[in-house]
C-alpha cells in the first residue's frame, strides 16, 4: 500500500491502461468507516464521513 506520494508513476501507467487502482489512503479510510460504525454502534452518513476522513488524512500526510 502506498499513501504518499499518490498516484505513483506505476499507478498512473496502470490507470492509463484502463485499470482500476486504489491508493492506500482510500483503502485505509474505507476500513476506518466500517470500524467506526462497528465499534461506536452509531449511524452516520458514510459519504460525509468519508469526505471528512480523507480531508484530515490528506492534510496530515502533506504536513
Amino acid at each position: 500500500m502506498i499513501y504518499h506520494p499518490w498516484p505513483t508513476e506505476l499507478a498512473k501507467r496502470y490507470q492509463n491502461l484502463g485499470r482500476n487502482v486504489i491508493g492506500g489512503l482510500s483503502l485505509l479510510v474505507e476500513q476506518a468507516l466500517f470500524q467506526i460504525n462497528y465499534f461506536s454502534q452509531k449511524e452516520f452518513d458514510f459519504d460525509d464521513m468519508r469526505k471528512e476522513l480523507l480531508k484530515v488524512a490528506n492534510a496530515a500526510i502533506k504536513g
